[in-house]
């Protein structure tokens, strides 16, 4: 009686043990669960955020028809190159962070590489 009592309480210990670690791993893995949310959550906002760029970016005029719109004069000459330099910049951006948080590493990397090179033509 005396054997099988030690016994049970060596297999309560390591029961024990198992379910402290157990326990231990899922904190982790709640904290990292945690972690990837509030960064989907940050990308999502940055998302509505970048919505209106979006738009009143689609409000430009037709790339046919821009000689047409500069030709009323240097700040609307102006207004289109800066317009076009600041969306040239958010598509890089755009194509980066697409890159960074892409399904496949190779796409994610393709993405990534289009989007610095047009910063750097931009820049």
């Amino acid at each position: 009686l005396q054997a099988e009592w030690a016994q049970l309480e060596l297999e309560e210990g390591a029961l024990a043990r198992k379910l402290a670690a157990d326990g231990a791993q899922e904190r982790v893995k709640a904290t990292e669960a945690a972690g990837q949310h509030a960064a989907w959550e940050q990308v999502f906002n940055v998302r509505i955020m970048l919505h209106k760029a979006l738009s009143a970016a689609n409000q430009m005029p037709d790339p046919a028809l821009l000689p047409d719109f500069a030709a009323h004069g240097q700040r609307a000459r102006s207004a289109v190159a800066e317009c076009a330099q600041s969306a040239l910049l958010l598509l890089g951006d755009m194509l980066a962070l697409s890159g960074a948080l892409g399904s496949s590493a190779e796409d994610g990397g393709r993405q990534a590489r289009e989007g610095e090179r047009l910063a750097r033509e931009a820049g």
